[in-house]
Order: structure tokens, then C-alpha cells, then sequence
């Protein structure tokens, strides 16, 4: 289970930070597509011999090389649920104006030196941004771990401030086993929906980015 459970984070996590990485460049949508299919063969991003990554790195090159072709050049990206700032400071290195905020003070205070001052302490429900002042809005493996009145909220904020472009990914479940094993092993969950459901959500508040579901098989 874990092992699964890694392996599509990796495969998602990754190919979606890959992608980014193009965004300051200039390709078109075929070029992009192209870049996709050569990390493929090489196999720097995920075990070719496996089907069901295949089968993800497939959905996130028809997902993906669209957003990417329409946002090159506008690189002012947020990362919501950003812990100390990994991804941020991956942004950065590839030139982005990268920024990120997270509840957990601890985390800020111990996030890289580089990218301190692009880290804010605070609520998701609350973003100090103004409307439309972001090109990218991600929050990956976060907003499953929010209560009902703050994922109401913090979804309506990710649509606020970011202008075209979003992107999040949360923990789901398909059947009755996989949401068991989302109760048991994601102990920070507090958001149990199933895809219909998050959908929901996403149509209460107004989310109109794209989104990945994570399950525990």
C-alpha cells in the first residue's frame, strides 16, 4: 500500500514539477508534447516497464501541455500547503517569481534560506494576495486536510487569486476499500470525498482549475 501510495505521488508530483519547468521557455504545444515523450524514453520520471504510470504520465502530457503552452512567460506562481518550501525554491531555480504559504509556523521558520522571504505563515482560507495576482495557483496533497468551513473558503481564495491557471491535488477514494484505507492511513485527512464529491465543491466554490484525485488501492 505505501508503496502504491508513493509511486503515483512520485508520478504525479513529479511530471507536474517537470512540466513547470518549460513554462519560461517558448515551444509550441507539439514541442512540449515532444519534450513529454523524450523524458519518457530515458526514463527519468517513471519506471517504463509499469503500466499504470505510463498510463498517468499519459494523462498529465495531454493535461498539462495545453497549460503550459498558454502560460509561458507569465511565471508568478503560489503554492498553497507549500511546508518549507521545496517546490517553491524549484520554481525559483527555474526562474519563476515563486511564492508559498502554510499554517505550520514551524515549517516556515525552518524553510531554505534562498526562499524565506517567498514563504508566508498563514491560512489558505485567507490568502494576502490580491484578485488575479497570480499566473499559476498549485496546492498538491493539502486541502484534503482541511475542515468543511475552511475548504469552502480556501477554494473560493485559490480562484481569487489566480487569474487562468490552477492545479490541485487531494487524497479521494473509489469503494468502500480505498476509502477505508484513506481513514486509516491519512491520519490529517478531514476531507472524505469521493470524486463526485469533490466535484461538488469545486462547482459550490467557483474552482474552475485543473485537478488530480490521489487514492489509497
Amino acid at each position: 500500500l505505501g508503496d502504491v501510495y508513493k509511486r503515483q505521488i512520485l508520478c504525479l508530483y513529479g511530471t507536474k514539477l517537470y512540466c513547470l519547468g518549460f513554462s519560461s521557455g517558448s515551444m509550441t504545444k507539439n514541442q512540449i508534447k515532444s519534450a513529454f515523450v523524450r523524458s519518457l524514453e530515458a526514463g527519468t520520471l517513471i519506471d517504463v516497464n509499469r503500466s499504470d504510470q505510463i498510463e498517468v504520465f499519459n494523462v498529465c502530457m495531454d493535461k498539462y501541455s495545453d497549460i503550459i503552452h498558454q502560460i509561458q512567460d507569465k511565471n508568478k506562481v503560489l503554492d498553497v500547503g507549500c511546508a518549507k518550501g521545496f517546490l517553491v525554491k524549484d520554481l525559483v531555480d527555474l526562474g519563476m517569481d515563486a511564492f508559498g504559504i502554510d499554517i505550520s509556523k514551524y515549517a516556515i521558520e525552518n524553510g531554505k534560506d534562498e526562499i524565506k522571504d517567498r514563504l508566508v505563515h498563514g491560512n489558505a482560507n485567507n490568502l494576502p494576495w490580491e484578485d488575479n495576482y497570480f499566473d499559476l495557483v498549485i496546492s498538491i496533497m493539502s486541502l484534503h486536510c482541511l475542515h468543511s468551513y475552511d475548504l469552502l473558503k480556501s477554494l473560493k481564495e485559490m480562484q481569487r487569486v489566480g487569474k487562468n491557471h490552477k492545479y490541485l491535488c487531494v487524497e479521494s477514494y473509489r469503494n468502500e476499500l480505498e476509502k477505508a484505507n484513506l481513514l486509516y492511513w491519512q491520519v490529517t485527512c478531514e476531507a472524505f470525498h469521493d470524486p463526485d464529491s469533490w466535484l461538488w465543491w469545486f462547482q459550490k466554490t467557483g474552482y474552475n482549475g485543473d485537478y488530480s484525485f490521489i487514492y489509497f488501492e
